[in-house]
């Protein structure tokens, strides 16, 4: 069976087996078929069965315990009792050291010298504040092939750092609104947040995200990172991530993700909570940790009903970001020298 093939195999098998489980057609601690039984029903190799059961694991759909099987642990209606989290050492969220995440020089001087001879007279122009409208576009396109994710460019707000996506949240929600966040977190995100008025929450997190049954005061957002959250390197599972939706509609309240590290998620289909739940949650990423860290570029992307609230709260907005280094990313992304990079960190990284 070619590379192609094998990936197609490896994706439907996979996909049914998470629609089975969401369906319930598996039930919470169901045991799966056994791996023997699923290649025949499939009829794929073992190996393709074990990539795909890995994802579901990576994604919190099933566990496998050890000489019993793989069991489903996905539930969509039931609060999450987690096991108290103590943080042992602040570690880097990732297995790999940010510089070891780097792009090729080779490849970014490519997209430098080819916008440069292609596209100057574009460098003159002015710029929109919220961002080089082809890299809005390209971004779209991204995350639609990558993460499946459908959301407009004017969705798409481009930021220099991430505390500017948090000042813009709090201008967009009034500086003294009621913020719940994870403890521990990244320290920079409290500060912004305290320096601009906001009332601070601080949630502790488990093993699974933070318990929502704790939460006794009311907030108007709350700030998550469910994919290794920083310092303590919490991941949510599916189950936690369909809780935080759950709880947002039911409390009438925005959810702000913080995305930053999951472009390394060993699980090709990870799902970002705003997949889920696109009208309540505020999207946050960067690439200043995939491409390089000295390319100050974050974005932010808006529910569509936000987009008024945000033109109208944020009138002085700008992206702080120069014209050149959004059309070197969007060509990186336009190439898909991005995704190919992205691809072969993770293979390093589960060697």
């Amino acid at each position: 069976m070619g590379p192609d093939k094998q990936s197609f195999a490896y994706q439907l098998v996979y996909e049914t087996l998470k629609k089975k489980i969401i369906d319930q057609s598996y039930r919470y601690h169901e045991q799966l078929p056994s791996k023997r039984h699923l290649s025949l029903e499939f009829d794929v190799s073992i190996n393709t069965i074990e990539h795909a059961l890995n994802e579901l694991v990576e994604e919190g759909y099933v566990e496998t315990i050890e000489r019993k099987g793989t069991f489903v642990i996905y539930q969509k209606d039931v609060l999450l009792e987690g096991k108290p989290f103590v943080l042992q050492s602040v570690q880097p969220s990732s297995a790999l050291k940010p510089s070891s995440r780097a792009m090729a020089r080779k490849t970014l001087v490519q997209a430098m010298k080819k916008v440069l001879n292609e596209h100057d007279e574009i460098l003159y122009q002015k710029c929109d504040p919220t961002g080089f409208t082809p890299l809005k576009i390209e971004i779209s396109q991204y995350l639609k092939r990558s993460r499946n994710l459908h959301v407009l460019p004017e969705q798409i707000i481009i930021l220099s750092t991430s505390e500017d996506s948090y000042r813009c949240i709090c201008q967009m929600f009034s500086n003294h609104i009621t913020i719940g966040i994870e403890d521990p977190c990244y320290q920079a995100i409290v500060d912004t947040y305290h320096s601009l008025g906001a009332n601070i929450i601080k949630l502790p997190l488990n093993q699974d995200g933070i318990d929502l049954s704790n939460i006794q005061e009311k907030i108007d957002l709350l700030h998550i990172t469910p994919y290794h959250s920083y310092p303590s390197g919490v991941c949510c599972s599916i189950s936690k991530r369909i809780e935080y939706a759950n709880f947002a509609k039911e409390n009438d309240i925005y959810l702000v993700e913080d995305d930053f590290d999951s472009e390394f998620a060993s699980a090709k289909f990870y799902e970002p909570l705003f997949s889920i739940l696109q009208d309540r949650v505020i999207y946050l990423n960067t690439f200043s940790h995939t491409v390089s860290n000295a390319m100050r570029l974050n974005y932010m992307i808006l529910p569509q009903q936000l987009l008024d609230r945000f033109y109208e709260k944020c009138p002085m907005h700008t992206n702080g970001v120069s014209i050149y280094l959004q059309m070197v990313l969007a060509e990186l992304l336009a190439s898909q020298s991005f995704e190919r990079h992205i691809n072969k960190i993770r293979r390093k990284a589960n060697k």
